[in-house]
């Protein structure tokens, strides 16, 4: 199951874009270099997400129950 990362930006929801990751080493690099370039982020979390479901946003409740830890 691919992993994604999902950013908290202060909405009501957490977002994603449409990359991919193999493992959770590489989803966690992309996280924290992206925490680093994009200020808008307050936190991110790695999630895992079916293939055949793409959630573009979730809320603070799915990201708990879906997280990678």
């Amino acid at each position: 199951m691919p992993l994604k990362v999902y950013v908290d930006t202060g909405e009501s929801v957490w977002s994603t874009n449409g990359l991919e990751f193999d493992s959770y080493e590489k989803a966690r690099e992309y996280g924290d270099d992206l925490w680093s370039r994009w200020t808008a982020v307050r936190k991110f979390a790695v999630v895992q997400v079916p293939r055949t479901d793409f959630y573009e946003h979730l809320t603070s409740e799915q990201i708990e129950q879906m997280k990678v830890v």
